[in-house]
């Protein structure tokens, strides 16, 4: 993981300056999502980590647990620690193991040092067995004008850890504005709200915003901070809100994927029925929803909107 997770990582950063980093995540994603989360539960699954190797090593070394989840993990860090101290980490471990034998708990070991952050637990994530699961509900109580988040993760897979991970998020409100997140309680430390970071580390969390309008969507897991099965219970319209709304790249893919799927579900089901389709079947709002990427996204980023326009495989 720290030969081949790391590396896996610096490329997508590269690839993400060159191509862009909205398109350049997607790809990554759907590339871990395909091949990844299913190695990780199946027989094939195995610690980041092994203690110990059976047989040939190169059983459980080379495979895409290590390098896509590696690389993933080593991105968390940078999503919890924030870009610059990354680099400071990553020029610490450079200065001080250049020519020397290292391992992947020294690289963390300069991640924790540059950012004065806690990161024993984080390191959970290298024993960890499986595609964790991240379950969020929420609540809205009008006469305060407060926003309840409740997170809870689980590990389907022994060992059944609790993680430390970052769940980067944002409230997109009625009129697709950016809703400041003030969340009551917070004392400053351990969450950085103005990047919309909230740092899990506790099995169920719950998280209540102030200030909050009515009709505020929630954007969850933007940038896919985290490689985890996020599960949230969107309508259709707040679906439809996300993908015309949303300042999040990843998520405006994210909701546009989601509508795309229940609507070819809804088509198939009028086909199988007997009735002919036509371009008239197609849902009015979904069609709409499509026409704010090919009039407005298409200007300001070509290349996400080409990634948004391709149906689900």
């Amino acid at each position: 993981a720290l030969k081949e997770g790391f590396v896996h990582y610096e490329e997508e950063k590269f690839v993400g300056d060159l191509m862009g980093r909205d398109m350049t995540m997607i790809r990554y994603v759907r590339d871990l999502r395909s091949s990844q989360f299913p190695e990780d539960a199946g027989n094939s699954a195995h610690q980041i980590w092994p203690e110990e190797y059976i047989g040939d090593p190169g059983d459980s070394m080379y495979s895409k647990t290590t390098y896509y989840k590696g690389g993933e993990i080593i991105r968390m860090i940078e999503v919890l620690i924030g870009t610059e101290k990354y680099r400071e980490g990553s020029m610490l471990y450079f200065d001080r193991f250049d020519g020397k034998a290292a391992s992947i708990d020294d690289l963390v070991s300069c991640f924790q040092e540059a950012s004065g952050m806690d990161l024993s637990q984080f390191k959970l994530w290298f024993n960890q067995v499986g595609t964790p699961k991240c379950d969020v509900t929420s609540s809205y109580d009008e006469a305060s004008r407060e926003f309840t988040l409740n997170v809870r993760q689980e590990c389907t897979r022994e060992p059944k850890h609790v993680l430390n991970f970052p769940l980067l998020m944002g409230l997109v409100g009625p009129e697709g504005e950016a809703v400041a997140l003030e969340l009551k309680g917070e004392s400053g430390g351990a969450h950085d709200l103005g990047r919309g970071l909230l740092n899990i580390t506790q099995a169920e969390q719950t998280f209540v915003f102030q200030n909050v309008p009515k009709g505020a969507v929630p954007s969850l897991l933007r940038g896919f901070s985290a490689p985890v099965i996020c599960n949230y219970d969107y309508s259709n319209a707040e679906l439809m809100h996300l993908m015309k709304h949303d300042e999040d790249g990843f998520n405006l893919y994210e909701a546009g994927q989601r509508i795309v799927r229940m609507e070819l579900a809804r088509l198939a089901k009028i086909h199988q029925g007997g009735e002919e389709l036509s371009l008239y079947s197609v849902d009015k709002e979904t069609l709409s929803a499509f026409d704010s990427i090919i009039f407005n996204l298409m200007k300001t980023d070509p290349t996400l909107a080409a990634e948004m326009l391709v149906l689900p495989g």
